[in-house]
């Protein structure tokens, strides 16, 4: 039996990231990532978009709330960057949903 490490769940945020919602034939397994950038982040839409993460990611339910959090950082002039946090790992949203993803943080 093994165990379930905190780089396993990063990789399971990873793939759901990468999985643009409903792309899945008969599900709607992944992120929405547009509809997360066209909304104000002051609003219930960073807690909508993690809870709909945890409902795809069936472990997230069982680990505490603050495990996995959203995160911006603000850039000058008028740019941010959008963070999901894992364990202390930070996974960026890509600027564009359907390029590339970026490493990992440390």
């Amino acid at each position: 039996m093994s165990i379930i490490t905190a780089a396993d769940v990063q990789d399971m945020v990873l793939h759901w990231l990468e999985t643009p919602a409903e792309s899945i034939l008969g599900s709607g397994y992944g992120a929405d990532i547009p509809s997360l950038l066209l909304q104000p982040l002051s609003g219930p839409v960073a807690d909508a978009f993690l809870a709909k993460l945890r409902e795809d990611v069936p472990i997230l339910q069982t680990l505490a709330s603050d495990y996995v959090e959203m995160r911006v950082e603000r850039l000058p002039p008028d740019r941010q960057v959008i963070y999901i946090d894992v364990a202390g790992s930070l996974i960026p949203l890509p600027e564009d949903p359907q390029g590339p993803r970026a490493a990992l943080l440390p």
